[in-house]
């Protein structure tokens, strides 16, 4: 009776030994999905057990990195989106806007414009036919106009956005009614 406890008290001691390792990357996994980036485990064993944490170490270190450069990036870029002087707005496939920096919403007066369709916001009847012309042909349409709405003078210019098939379509408006009227006078 005692040996068959002391082989019990054993096979428990060795099987908490063995399992801690795995334990220890199961609790960092979930720190990790949860957020937490950059986990480290300290390694203990030099066998599969061992390779296994040294790889999930540079995993998370690589992750860490990643997540870093593509959040500065992202930063990066919506700055110099929002500082353009000429309106950018990204329009889905189906012609509902997805994305639009502030020279768009100060020249529309947008509020709220994202998943509305394009012809609400900006109103202007040369800005949609620019846009369905562009996800018809799947071509880049240029066309200057000006806009009976803000009465400005505009060039529109339309590039698709193509992975495998068109998925939006990107809007550049630019504003030329000082030109125009530097031209005209």
């Amino acid at each position: 009776a005692i040996a068959a406890l002391l082989v019990i008290l054993a096979a428990w001691v060795i099987a908490r030994i063995t399992t801690r390792p795995i334990r220890r990357l199961t609790v960092a996994s979930k720190r990790i999905a949860s957020g937490e980036l950059g986990q480290k485990i300290p390694i203990e064993a030099k066998d599969e057990v061992g390779e296994l944490t040294r790889a999930f170490n540079e995993m998370s270190t690589k992750t860490k990195k990643l997540v870093e450069t593509i959040s500065r990036d992202k930063t990066r870029l919506a700055t110099i989106l929002d500082n353009m002087a000429d309106a950018v707005i990204m329009i889905d496939s189906e012609g509902n806007i997805s994305l639009a920096n502030r020279a768009a919403e100060n020249i529309f007066n947008m509020k709220d414009a994202e998943n509305k369709p394009l012809i609400e916001v900006v109103r202007d009847y040369e800005v949609d036919e620019l846009l369905k012309l562009c996800l018809k042909t799947d071509e880049t349409q240029t066309v200057q106009y000006e806009s009976g709405i803000s009465k400005r003078y505009f060039r529109a210019i339309a590039i698709p956005v193509i992975h495998n098939e068109l998925t939006s379509v990107l809007l550049l408006l630019q504003d030329l009614t000082e030109l125009r009227n530097l031209q005209t006078t």
